[in-house]
C-alpha cells in the first residue's frame, strides 16, 4: 500500500512540474524541417502542405521533357530540378516506389490562347527563389501565368490562394482526369468512373474512381471565393475520352 501511494505522489509531482512550464520554454522543432529534402531523383517526396495524419497533401505537379513516356521519377508528381509546374493537386504519398494519388489538378492561368490538346501546354516556368516550403505551407510564383500561389492544409481540407497580377484575366484550369501514372501517355486510362457537377456559382463537387496504384474512390468538394464562369471553348467532346478532360473557368 505504501509503495502504491508513493507511486501516485511521484506521478502527481511530475505532472505538476510539467504543467508549470510556460510556452517560452518549448522549442519549435518544425523550424529545422526542410520539406524539399528527398524531392530529387529517387527520394520520391513532395514539398507541399499537409498535417500529421491529414487526409489531404496539397502540392505542385512538376514536369520536364527528359523522359519518353516512362515516368518512374514522378511517382509522387514532383522533382526538384524540373523547370515547369503543370498544376497543384490534393493528394500525395511520400517515399513510395509506385505511382499513386495526385488527384484533382488545378492550375491558375491568365491566357486564353493555350492549345488545350495537351494538359502539358498549361505548364508554367517558375524560379527557385520564389519557391518556399515549411511544414504546412508552400508558395511559388508562376512566371508564364503571372500568378503567386500559396498552399496550406488542415486535417480534412486544403486551402489555396491564387494572387493574379492581372485579376481581370484570371482563369483556372480544373483537370479531373489527371493522376500520376507509369506512362504519361496512359493518363487517360487512370479514371475508371467519374461524375461532377456545379452545385452553384461557387461550388464544384464530384466523385472519381482511379486505377493507379490501386483502385480507390475519391469524393471531393471545391469551394471558390469568386463567382465562376464556364469557358466552353475548353470543353472537349466526350467521345474523345483518351484526350484531356478539363474545365476552364473565368473568375469574376
Amino acid at each position: 500500500m505504501n509503495l502504491w501511494i508513493k507511486s501516485i505522489l511521484i506521478i502527481l509531482s511530475f505532472s505538476l512540474i510539467i504543467s508549470c512550464l510556460d510556452d517560452s520554454q518549448f522549442v519549435d522543432y518544425t523550424k529545422y524541417v526542410n520539406p524539399f529534402i528527398g524531392t530529387q531523383k529517387e527520394g520520391h517526396t513532395f514539398p507541399g502542405a499537409t498535417v500529421p495524419l491529414g487526409m489531404v497533401q496539397v502540392s505542385p505537379e512538376s514536369y520536364n521533357k527528359y523522359y519518353e513516356g516512362y515516368e518512374a521519377d514522378h511517382v509522387v508528381g514532383y522533382q526538384y530540378n524540373d523547370p515547369w509546374i503543370i498544376g497543384f493537386t490534393q493528394t500525395h504519398l511520400n517515399g513510395v516506389g509506385c505511382p499513386s494519388m495526385s488527384d484533382i489538378l488545378l492550375q491558375p492561368l491568365s491566357s486564353s490562347k493555350v492549345d488545350h490538346s495537351s494538359r502539358y501546354n498549361f505548364k508554367s516556368t517558375f524560379t527557385k527563389d520564389s519557391e518556399e516550403a515549411i511544414p504546412g505551407y508552400y508558395k511559388v510564383y508562376l512566371i508564364d501565368h503571372k500568378v503567386n500561389v500559396e498552399l496550406t492544409a488542415t486535417e480534412h481540407a486544403a486551402y489555396r490562394r491564387y494572387a493574379y497580377d492581372n485579376p481581370e484575366s484570371a482563369k483556372l484550369l480544373i483537370d479531373l482526369q489527371y493522376g500520376v501514372h507509369w506512362d504519361i501517355n496512359s493518363v487517360a486510362t487512370n479514371i475508371l468512373a467519374a461524375n461532377q457537377q456545379f452545385e452553384d456559382d461557387f461550388t464544384l463537387s464530384g466523385y472519381r474512381r482511379a486505377r493507379e496504384w490501386a483502385k480507390r474512390n475519391l469524393y471531393y468538394v471545391v469551394k471558390f471565393n469568386k463567382k465562376l464562369f464556364l469557358n466552353k471553348n475548353y470543353l472537349l467532346p466526350k467521345i474523345k475520352w483518351k484526350r484531356l478532360r478539363d474545365i476552364s473557368l473565368n473568375l469574376i
